[in-house]
């Protein structure tokens, strides 16, 4: 299957390369190639979709700010979540991306 595929994180770090998609942070952070950022990337993509329908289907709760809470204490997602959930970015609902930074933004 072509998702499976082991040429995929190639793909798409040609397509992330063109498209100016900075990767750079996790590059440097995790010593990972371009391929690799992408791929992790992605599947942090995938895993931040899954909460946002969850948030969209059940509204905001003490355990989605938990969930978020302990996500963001670590390194790699802090990284991912400061460009994904930033004000300018699209990639997910802005009400949900509104309700992530703002319990960031209420973190000790």
């Amino acid at each position: 299957m072509f998702l499976l595929s082991d040429d995929l994180p190639n793909i798409m770090a040609k397509i992330k390369a063109v498209d100016g998609y900075d990767l750079q942070p996790l590059m440097d952070q995790y010593d990972l190639s371009y391929a690799e950022a992408a791929a992790y990337n992605r599947w942090l993509f995938l895993m931040w979709k899954g909460a946002e329908t969850d948030f969209l289907l059940l509204g905001a709760s003490e355990r989605w700010e938990h969930t978020i809470r302990n996500a963001a204490r670590w390194p790699d997602q802090k990284i991912y979540m400061q460009g994904a959930f930033a004000p300018e970015s699209a990639i997910y609902n802005k009400e949900f991306a509104a309700y992530v930074r703002g319990v960031i933004e209420t973190m000790p």
